[in-house]
């Protein structure tokens, strides 16, 4: 028995749904390499010696080759604190035992409590508890609370420190002396964050993903929607659009793409209320994509 005409055209429908799926997805397997065209990396070593110094310089220069960044060195903790407040770094190098000049570090029962009673003979105990040694462990923890998306690679030359870098959000961990290798994986590894963190619209501008609230699609123009209030306007084809975006990001509607941790309501019928407010509407077609999207990220927290 042959199709009538509305069976005809849902059919059509959801082929042309998965030739757009399938082209994005394609798209998205050719992308290469870890930093993308007009990527800016503000890297930053927290490092007090300049044996160990020299070398992660090197490193650096040789894996970025022509690439764009920025280097800061800070050579003691006390300088690194208080430039959080006004300078932001996507990557962190941090060593774990530091040099301090004051009292910032808080270094009460500092090696007891974080390094354990048995330190190796290079380090002076009673430096520990006089506080001339800061905690970069704590270090990290403050710049994971400034700084939330920035990727921090500890280095040290004392491997029983291992298990208390947990205690912080990192990217990886670097024996010194540290070797290219090593290196290396550490920066793909923090490289490929950080990409999938931010998206580069129009004069190479970057944006935090988790800025983007929803993104409406105009002829050849996106329009990304933050959560400051501001729109930005850049020119792109969908399909390289959906390249740049992590997963988090749904197309709803012809004309939408949305943030899924940026949704707080969703009801087929009244469409997709975001957590400012702005009500988002679902086509027909992409309804079921919708709704697999949302419970798979968010599972019942959803009000749909």
């Amino acid at each position: 028995m042959g199709m009538n005409n509305a069976e005809k055209a849902q059919r059509q429908n959801k082929l042309h749904f998965m030739n757009e799926l399938c082209t994005i997805l394609i798209v998205r397997m050719q992308v290469r390499g870890t930093l993308g065209e007009g990527s800016m990396l503000k890297i930053a070593i927290c490092e007090d010696t300049a044996q160990d110094i020299k070398p992660l310089e090197e490193h650096i220069t040789r894996y970025m080759g022509d690439k764009p960044y920025t280097l800061k060195t800070f050579i003691d903790a006390d300088t690194l604190l208080s430039a959080l407040p006004t300078e932001s770094f996507d990557i962190f190098f941090m060593d774990i035992l530091l040099n301090s000049k004051s009292c910032l570090a808080n270094a009460e029962g500092f090696g007891r409590e974080v390094y354990g009673e048995n330190k190796d003979d290079d380090i002076d105990q009673n430096r520990i508890n006089n506080g001339d040694y800061y905690n970069g462990i704590d270090l990290a923890l403050r710049i994971n609370h400034l700084q939330p998306d920035a990727q921090i690679i500890y280095q040290s030359s004392y491997l029983e420190f291992f298990r208390n870098i947990y205690k912080s959000s990192h990217i990886y961990f670097l024996l010194k002396p540290i070797q290219y290798e090593d290196f290396f994986s550490a920066m793909n590894k923090a490289s490929v964050k950080f990409e999938k963190s931010h998206i580069i619209v129009r004069n190479k501008e970057r944006l935090r993903c988790a800025d983007i609230l929803f993104i409406e699609l105009v002829n050849h123009e996106r329009i990304f929607y933050l959560i400051t209030g501001q729109s930005i306007t850049s020119r792109m084809k969908t399909a390289d659009l959906f390249a740049r975006l992590p997963a988090q990001f749904i197309r709803c509607h012809k004309g939408y793409i949305v943030n899924i941790e940026a949704i707080c309501r969703y009801d087929v019928k009244s469409g997709i209320k975001l957590e400012n407010g702005q009500v988002i509407p679902v086509g027909r077609r992409y309804a079921h994509i919708v709704n697999e999207a949302i419970i798979e990220y968010w599972g019942d927290s959803i009000k749909c």
